[in-house]
């Protein structure tokens, strides 16, 4: 905690001051140092923490009110497991993610797992199996860097679950607060949705507001944030059994309809998959189909053969949600990560619609949010290996040539007016 502590002082020093007009600390916006972005005040400070000799100023002339932590700076030591998702039939596409190990700051190599694919997928849910789950800052600001949006989770599970489920329905005016407060979470956060996971039984008699609930989320979520998402996971029926379905179908048809997608669950066949979309019409491609990369009894048994599932559900013209690729780092040697990685996701690419930049102009370094030095304004500020997502530059589109030794690439710069300048 106290280093974490430290980091936020530096964070709070580099982006807003110590309030002292005549500052001379070189760490300081009121001193000589140029008042930082956050994603990059986020890394500078990390680099600063870890050397332990910058100078820290008076905190006096700065309101304790002021002392707030920015999204770019909290959380950075949260153990997590995520995941992706993106429509096919939409030019967007549903993958999922799952990894024990990332963080943001000084590490050694292969100690972490990097994402940098955003060109394939729409966004990523952050997943835990704890009741409300917030993205990290580091995967919410590498998200909307690259245009993608980023979804907690709601999830209860088993007996603890329906007890608390038990509580939180009890009432009208609960649903409602249960519903306002994670509006508030993901604006004050800075995400854009929740996938709401409810893995036991419900009362039927409680059924009724668990609707209601669904229903104010969403609605909360969209007049909060237009682009926002509430995803719901196939699990609970219409009755309040716990009885996942594989499929859509009138069991979970009445959640499907009350938020912006589904999310089926990883044993389905795939006469189902057509059953679904028959069943979706005019919204399948929100109905997102689950594909656990471990395998564990889904189709074409996960890892490498992951784009054998995605396949089919692009033929059912679905969209899909790829569950854990953090199998690549998990399972697979960590000195070929890299590589691993490239390879996983180049074989989901013919499968996935390519993604453009998401506003122009584009300006990029592509940095992935991580390396071997770190440079500031040209400035080598650290050498040695360091991660931080909230640094990750905007992301190239990755397809399958890059992996030939043999393609030349080449670089064309558009003007405004259509000439073409290099």
């Amino acid at each position: 905690e106290s280093v974490q502590k430290l980091i936020t002082l530096y964070f709070e020093q580099l982006t807003r001051g110590c309030g002292h007009e005549n500052c001379t600390n070189y760490d300081c916006a009121n001193g000589k140092s140029k008042r930082m972005e956050p994603s990059q005040a986020a890394a500078i400070a990390l680099l600063l923490a870890a050397k332990g000799t910058s100078k820290l100023c008076k905190r006096s002339a700065l309101p304790e009110s002021q002392l707030k932590t920015d999204g770019s700076i909290t959380n950075f030591w949260t153990k997590w497991s995520s995941l992706l998702q993106r429509s096919v039939c939409k030019n967007t596409v549903n993958t999922s993610l799952s990894a024990k190990h990332t963080s943001d700051q000084l590490t050694s190599l292969f100690e972490d797992y990097y994402f940098y694919h955003w060109a394939l997928i729409e966004g990523f849910i952050y997943f835990s199996h704890q009741f409300l789950s917030i993205p990290p800052p580091g995967w919410i600001n590498a998200a909307h860097r690259n245009g993608k949006v980023a979804l907690g989770t709601m999830i209860t599970e088993w007996k603890d679950g329906a007890t608390l489920c038990a509580e939180l329905l009890s009432s009208k005016e609960s649903v409602v607060q249960l519903a306002q407060q994670m509006v508030t979470m993901a604006l004050y956060y800075h995400f854009d949705g929740w996938l709401v996971n409810i893995e036991n039984h419900i009362n039927s008699a409680l059924m009724d507001n668990l609707f209601t609930f669904l229903s104010l989320l969403t609605t909360g979520m969209h007049n909060a944030l237009p682009w926002s998402k509430v995803i719901w996971y196939d699990s609970v029926t219409v009755d309040g059994n716990l009885k996942w379905q594989n499929a859509l179908n009138k069991m979970n048809q009445p959640f499907f309809e009350l938020c912006d997608g589904i999310f089926l669950n990883y044993l389905w066949k795939v006469p189902l998959l057509y059953a679904t979309a028959t069943f979706a019409g005019h919204r399948r491609g929100d109905v997102y189909v689950g594909i656990d990369v471990f395998g564990r009894k889904c189709y074409g048994d996960g890892g490498y053969n992951t784009n054998k599932a995605l396949a089919v559900i692009k033929q059912a013209s679905l969209s899909a949600a790829v569950f854990a690729p953090g199998w690549v780092y998990e399972t697979q040697p960590k000195t070929q990560f890299f590589h691993n990685q490239d390879k996983f996701w180049l074989l989901l690419e013919p499968y996935c619609p390519v993604g453009e930049p998401h506003a122009l102009p584009m300006v990029s370094s592509f940095s992935r949010g991580c390396g071997e030095m770190m440079f500031v304004d040209g400035v080598l500020v650290h050498l040695g290996h360091w991660s931080n997502l909230s640094a990750q530059d905007l992301q190239p589109s990755f397809f399958s040539t890059m992996l030939r030794n043999d393609v030349k690439v080449y670089l064309q710069v558009w003007g405004s007016s259509g000439e073409l300048l290099c």
